[in-house]
């Protein structure tokens, strides 16, 4: 009877320890662009900010799955909400793969009539119409 004690005291500080140590995490619904009606994020910074692409794929379809539909990438931030990234000039998709802490995004972007992808790094601009701020990456760039 002894050892019975011993053993729900302990699994009692056990889960009390557990629950004390937990994390515990915010799940915010980003939405999708306008104009869209799907979004998915692929990656986000130590600044809060998420960065994907919005598109009008349907279920069972992961959105931004492929290079078939149009998509745009996107900047994701609690201040700013889902900023429009925009797609390269002839281009009618693009995604958002990776965004650093100096809010920069790499990606592609895509034309779905020709199968031509190319990779971009950009940053939202306020002041610059979506699919102009972003510039393909250059093969002379230093990138470690």
């Amino acid at each position: 009877m002894k050892m019975l004690r011993i053993g729900c005291l302990f699994c009692g500080f056990l889960s009390l320890v557990c629950s004390l140590s937990a994390q515990t995490y915010t799940v915010t619904d980003l939405g999708a662009l306008s104009g869209f009606s799907s979004s998915h994020a692929y990656d986000n910074n130590n600044l809060g900010q998420a960065t994907g692409c919005s598109d009008n794929s349907t279920f069972p379809t992961v959105p931004c799955s492929s290079f078939t539909i149009p998509a745009d990438a996107f900047l994701w931030s609690s201040s700013g909400g889902m900023q429009d990234l925009g797609n390269l000039p002839g281009y009618d998709s693009s995604a958002g793969y990776v965004a650093n802490d100096s809010s920069e995004v790499v990606g592609y972007s895509a034309n779905t009539q020709t199968g031509v992808v190319h990779g971009f790094y950009g940053s939202y601009l306020a002041n610059v119409a979506p699919g102009h701020h972003c510039s393909l990456i250059s093969k002379s760039a230093n990138w470690n």
